[in-house]
This record gives structure tokens, C-alpha cells and sequence, in this order.
């Protein structure tokens, strides 16, 4: 009897033993799962506050929601109409900027052909395109020959107007420089205006 209930006593305390073994490994096997748990519960928290922060009115009422999509729309148009308006500017700037570029050559040439300043300037220059009657009193030192060669190349770039051809390409044809091509055309269309009107 006394094996016997030594080995009941035997059996009851290895059965107590295995229990305690089996507790103490789920034991440990949850304080791994709550472990991780923990570990990602931040990270979890941390992509919902990197959302909200991307997104601000995420748990926003819809009118909200809808007046935010509203601005949102209203700002890109004026940004829109900003950045056209801006593209627009500079390109008048750049015209500007290149049509005095065009007026400094065409005086700094003015005053190499010997065209006297006056007080009434494109009456002056109307006079030296329209009428090939005129006595040449507008280049008192240009000699009869020069105002031959500036007489043949103003019909030469008339005819060449007449056939069709841009200033460009009658600029490259008689080797002379765009500005003076288009203020000779420029004139010549002013002078028939002034002729017919």
C-alpha cells in the first residue's frame, strides 16, 4: 500500500509536473504573441497618423469634404490662369525687349546713312520712302550714286513683296538686314495708305 500510494503520489506529481511545464510553455508562447502584437500595434498606430496627416479631413463631415475638394478645384484654376497670364508676359517682355533691340539698329543705321535728326521723324522717313521725286534733302551728304543704290534696293524688296515673299526671306535674298526689310515694307504699306486716304 505504501507503493502504491507512493506511486500514486509518483504519477499525481509527474502529472502536476507536466502541467506545469505545458503552462509555463504557452505562458511563453503568449508573451512572444503579445510581444509582437505590441511591436506592430505601433506601427499600426503610426500608419493611421501618417494617413491622417496625408489626409487631414479624413473623418471630416461630407460638406467638409466637399467645400476642401471645392477650394482645392478653385486653387488650381487661378494657378492655372496665373501661370498663363506669366507665360504671356514674358513673351511680350522678349518681343519688347527684341523690338528695341531692332529700333537701337535701325537709329544707330539712321545715323550711319547720315539721316539727320529731326523734329517730326516719320514724316521724315515717310518723305524718304514715298516720292522718288524728292530733291534728296534729307541726305544732304549721301552722293547721287548712294541714293541710286537705296532707290534700286527699295524696288528690289517691293518686287520681291509684291511676288509674295516674308521679310525673312527677302532679307536673305538681297543680303540685307531683317529690320530694314520690314520698315521698308512697313512704310510702304503706310505710304499706301496715306497716298490712297
Amino acid at each position: 500500500m505504501y507503493l502504491y500510494l507512493l506511486a500514486s503520489n509518483a504519477s499525481s506529481g509527474m502529472l502536476a509536473a507536466g502541467m506545469l511545464i505545458v503552462i509555463f510553455l504557452l505562458l511563453r508562447r503568449s508573451r512572444r504573441y503579445l510581444g509582437k502584437t505590441k511591436k506592430q500595434k505601433p506601427s499600426t498606430r503610426r500608419k493611421l497618423d501618417d494617413a491622417r496627416q496625408a489626409t487631414p479631413l479624413l473623418d471630416a463631415p461630407p460638406e467638409i469634404l466637399r467645400w476642401h475638394v471645392e477650394m482645392h478645384e478653385a486653387t488650381r484654376h487661378l494657378k492655372a490662369e496665373l501661370d498663363s497670364k506669366m507665360s504671356a508676359l514674358q513673351a511680350i517682355i522678349r518681343i519688347a525687349s527684341e523690338e528695341s533691340a531692332r529700333l537701337e539698329a535701325a537709329i544707330a543705321r539712321a545715323e550711319l546713312l547720315g539721316i539727320s535728326p529731326c523734329a517730326d521723324t516719320l514724316a521724315a522717313i515717310e518723305e524718304l520712302n514715298g516720292s522718288d521725286d524728292s530733291d534728296g534733302g534729307l541726305l544732304p551728304d549721301a552722293s547721287l550714286a548712294r541714293q541710286d543704290e537705296l532707290a534700286a534696293r527699295r524696288a528690289a524688296v517691293y518686287q520681291l513683296a509684291d511676288r509674295g515673299l516674308a521679310a525673312s526671306a527677302i532679307a536673305r535674298s538681297i543680303g540685307a538686314p531683317l529690320g530694314d526689310i520690314e520698315l521698308l515694307m512697313s512704310l510702304r504699306t503706310n505710304g499706301a495708305s496715306h497716298d490712297v486716304g
